[in-house]
């Protein structure tokens, strides 16, 4: 992910769809908590889904489908 990407705290949209990415899920997550829409389907993405993706207030999309991703999803 790039390092930019994780300073921006007034995210609110993000949308990386089918772009062919590789890294692991972002650890910066924790830093947008203004997120509205979460799209990183279709990548090559994997990792461990974080547990504060569940701890979101204004998360209303989350796609991460067509990833490798690995273990269950926070509750």
């Amino acid at each position: 992910m790039p390092w930019l990407l994780c300073k921006r705290e007034d995210l609110s949209y993000l949308d990386l769809f089918r772009n062919m990415l590789t890294w692991k899920f972002p650890h910066c997550l924790k830093n947008w908590q203004r997120l509205r829409v979460l799209s990183l389907s279709s990548n090559h993405l994997s990792g461990i889904i974080p547990s504060s993706i569940g701890q979101f207030p204004s998360l209303t999309w989350l796609d991460l489908r067509d990833d490798n991703f690995s273990g269950e999803f926070p509750q």
